[in-house]
């Protein structure tokens, strides 16, 4: 799961996942090649630093930061 965080983050760092865009379960596990279910646990483990967030009725986007708050994020999973 770990592997599927830093993905996702290092994804949005290079401009693969844009804010506002929707994380699609069954698209991220075809790209990481893992089961849905890490999928799943990833995007906990996102909600929680801030990176993703969860739209009632609509699913898991990529949460729009503020410069401050992707450097906030940055910081926080290199030192993990």
């Amino acid at each position: 799961m770990p592997i599927l965080v830093d993905g996702i983050i290092q994804g949005v760092r290079d401009g693969v996942f844009v804010p506002g865009q929707r994380l699609i379960a069954a698209d991220l596990a075809t790209q990481f090649q893992v089961s849905r279910a890490p999928v799943r646990e990833a995007m906990q483990v996102l909600v929680g630093e801030g990176v993703v967030e969860f739209v009632r009725n609509r699913g898991a986007r990529i949460r729009k930061l503020s410069v401050t708050e992707l450097i906030d994020v940055m910081e926080f999973t290199e030192a993990m």
